[in-house]
């Protein structure tokens, strides 16, 4: 299908042009539920939408929260909570990716999909906020401000460390824990300028069944490691140590808890398996499930934080199917000096449904985004996302208000080649976007519409044609069914198109 935006494109509401949907918001999210005045229930995931790689701090009263965005912008989501249950996103670290470089703005066929930055760890420490992550080919990444809200300056550390969690000691000395089965510790320069490469050691060796997604923290005066692994089942583990520099001993705090739900067949690049090709000429496939595998389904990854009651909370991300890697919330129990998900008498299970924290049982319960836009505002809210780094000469929200226009640059053969395209996180169980665009200035040849935007996807699109419009559904190899468009409703400047996911 090939994709080519000439002149002006316009667009209104939930959605617009060539772009990921993500259903408009309840007035409640769907998994809590209000039994009493004192007491609420809260259902896993809790999130029902993409946080990946999630890490938690609490700083007085205020939970943050930070997660993965990979080659989406603007970058590094931060999440804030009263409660832990109910969130808002209020801020990212950077508007776009500051690197010269064609893959991170989709020039000359390059791209980044699935790379980009990825696994932050945020702390508080020196009356600031930090956030480290890892950039691919780029390494290690570096973000501070004063509010968490931001502006954020940018401090680009280099240096191969990936998967980290960071430890302000109470020395004064900075740590990186890194590293895949070999757990590997490396001491931070104060000024955020690098690593102090000389540093760096082994901590954990490799075939200690600890494996990588870490979490760091020094209670009362004994140093933890959270860490996970998920092949072929998915485990959550804790080390512990009197010395950062070990030696540690390592148990399992969670495993194959994944509330009943069953583990979905992933695309994926195949390795013997049937395979199909893609329109771009990748090669992938979708394979059978592993029946005796929990994988990536289970809660695994993530960290523990204490409220101000003095309760413990585990915050683990789930793959949740085509929705994405959810947050799940499990109260902690203490054991034998270890943090055991899950309550006395059942440890290393995580209750489906719980008791909300008690704590600001005031807050009123709220999504973390507002889904719906009219483009009347100066700036787009904050749920949208651009793929890979936009063009932001080719496209306005104030030539005409209440509207965004996009026009256009290079014209492109495949939608993964597109630019500027708008992007929302898909929600969970099931969500539906609407789209109003006007398609007045549609040129012959040109396509604009709704689709979702993964590895394999699909769409529906308004297309000029010589002769007038149609309507096309289409997925990544062949276009399913196209339909002449004529009259009521489908005028050229108001165009409504409905996608339920």
């Amino acid at each position: 299908m090939k994709l080519q935006t000439r002149r002006i494109l316009k667009a209104t509401a939930a959605c617009l042009a060539a772009l990921l949907i993500a259903g408009t918001a309840s007035a409640l999210p769907q998994n809590l539920i209000e039994t009493s005045a004192a007491e609420v229930t809260v259902a896993n995931p809790f999130t029902w939408a993409d946080v990946p790689d999630e890490d938690i701090i609490r700083v007085g009263n205020d939970y943050y929260l930070a997660g993965t965005t990979m080659h989406t912008v603007p970058g590094l989501v931060i999440l804030h909570s009263k409660d832990l249950v109910n969130w808002e996103n209020i801020s990212y670290c950077f508007d776009r990716f500051d690197f010269d470089d064609d893959a991170f703005s989709l020039k000359n066929h390059k791209e980044i999909y699935g790379q980009g930055i990825w696994a932050p760890a945020i702390r508080y420490a020196n009356g600031q906020f930090y956030v480290f992550s890892n950039i691919n080919g780029k390494g290690l990444q570096c973000y501070t401000s004063k509010d968490i809200r931001g502006p954020w300056k940018h401090h680009n550390m280099q240096g191969r460390i990936y998967d980290l969690s960071v430890l302000f000691d109470d020395d004064g000395k900075i740590y990186a824990i890194h590293g895949y089965g070999e757990v590997k510790c490396t001491e931070l320069k104060p000024d955020m300028s690098g690593p102090i490469e000389e540093t760096e050691r082994t901590i954990i060796p490799e075939g200690n069944a600890v494996g990588e997604g870490h979490h760091m923290y020094k209670i009362n005066g004994m140093y933890y490691l959270i860490s996970t692994d998920y092949k072929p089942n998915g485990r959550t583990l804790c080390s512990r140590s009197k010395s950062i520099w070990g030696p540690y001993e390592t148990v399992t705090i969670t495993a194959d808890e994944t509330f009943g739900y069953h583990a979905a067949p992933l695309t994926q690049v195949p390795r013997g398996e049937k395979y199909r090709i893609g329109e771009d000429g990748t090669k992938f496939g979708i394979p059978q499930v592993d029946k005796d595998a929990t994988a990536c389904t289970n809660i695994h990854q993530g960290g523990i934080v204490e409220d101000q009651n003095g309760q413990w909370w585990a915050l683990l991300m789930m793959d949740f199917h085509s929705i994405g890697r959810t947050v799940t919330l499990a109260p902690v129990t203490w054991k034998d000096g270890w943090p055991m998900l899950g309550l006395e008498g059942n440890l290393g299970r995580a209750p489906r449904t719980w008791f909300k924290p008690n704590i600001s049982l005031n807050e009123k319960p709220h999504a973390p985004y507002e889904r719906n836009e009219d483009f009347n505002g100066k700036a787009l809210g904050r749920v949208w996302q651009w793929n890979h780094n936009p063009d932001n000469s080719l496209w306005s929200l104030t030539e005409r208000p209440g509207f965004m226009r996009l026009r256009t640059g290079n014209p492109v053969g495949k939608l993964l080649e597109a630019r500027n395209t708008l992007t929302q996180r898909t929600i969970g169980p099931r969500c539906q976007g609407t789209v109003c665009m006007d398609i007045s200035h549609m040129l012959p040849g040109d396509h604009a519409g709704l689709f979702s935007f993964c590895s394999q996807p699909g769409g529906l699109t308004v297309i000029r044609k010589a002769d007038g419009y149609a309507l096309q559904m289409s997925d990544r190899e062949e276009t399913k069914a196209e339909n002449s468009i004529s009259g009521s409703p489908w005028s050229a400047s108001n165009a409504t198109i409905i996608w339920t996911e």
